[in-house]
């Protein structure tokens, strides 16, 4: 976590309070400025039967929410704070709708074909989203708690259609001893397979440096950075 993480975190007094403030400060380092090199590489899998569907828990404004769209899926995104959800809309010049629910606010454009829930990921209710053919995880797992893992896994498993593709991008890093959970987290390979492996078939495709995607990780001590990227499919 760079100093400038870290200094708000000490602030928040709760995890909302945490990413509005980041998002409203536009302490965002996680953002990526261009769709993940090896989503494009691995583009060819997603043959599937029209309508299709893919969710990305997490989203924030990733440029992977208008790539899946372009492509001509519905898009469905969950993310805890509103501010990346406008923006993203916004920038790619999307005309869109707001709707409440009980559980969430929903920022849906106007065709429908991209929804993004503003609401706790655990808060999400599968009926209320439906099943995916795709799943796009990016760095997610560095935001979610240690305690809440297998929970969102299970949440995963709930939102996968009977055939689905899954990609998994995690990062793994070094943890100095002592350390509160607090994000980034890093999620090892022996993890990924004890959450998914029961239900998964988990195959990893590349392994690469991670720093030239999150330079921040080196004002915080991090020299070494492997982002590992994973497709999951049914057993």
């Amino acid at each position: 976590m760079s100093a400038r993480i870290y200094s708000v975190f000490v602030e928040s007094k709760d995890n909302y309070s945490f990413w509005e403030k980041l998002w409203s400060t536009k302490v965002t380092p996680f953002h990526q400025r261009e769709v993940c090199p090896f989503l494009l590489k691995n583009s060819s899998n997603l043959n599937f039967a029209s309508p299709k569907r893919v969710f990305i828990p997490l989203c924030g404004k990733a440029l992977e929410l208008k790539w899946f769209y372009d492509q001509g899926f519905e898009v469905v995104g969950v993310d805890l704070i509103s501010i990346p959800a406008e923006e993203f809309f916004k920038e790619h010049n999307l005309s869109f709708k707001i709707r409440e629910l009980p559980w969430a606010k929903v920022y849906e454009s106007s065709d429908q074909r991209i929804k993004i829930y503003v609401a706790d990921i655990f808060s999400v209710e599968p009926e209320e989203v439906g099943k995916f053919d795709v799943i796009w995880g990016r760095a997610d797992y560095t935001t979610v708690k240690i305690a809440e893992r297998e929970k969102y896994s299970k949440l995963m498993k709930q939102l996968c259609k009977e055939k689905f593709l899954y990609f998994l991008c995690t990062l793994q890093f070094e943890v100095r001893v002592g350390r509160h959970d607090h994000p980034p987290r890093p999620l090892s390979h022996e993890e990924t397979k004890k959450l998914y492996g029961d239900w998964c078939k988990v195959d990893l495709i590349e392994e690469e440096d991670g720093l030239k995607y999150y330079p921040e990780f080196k004002s915080s001590g991090v020299n070494t950075l492997r982002q590992s990227c994973f497709i999951l499919t049914p057993k």
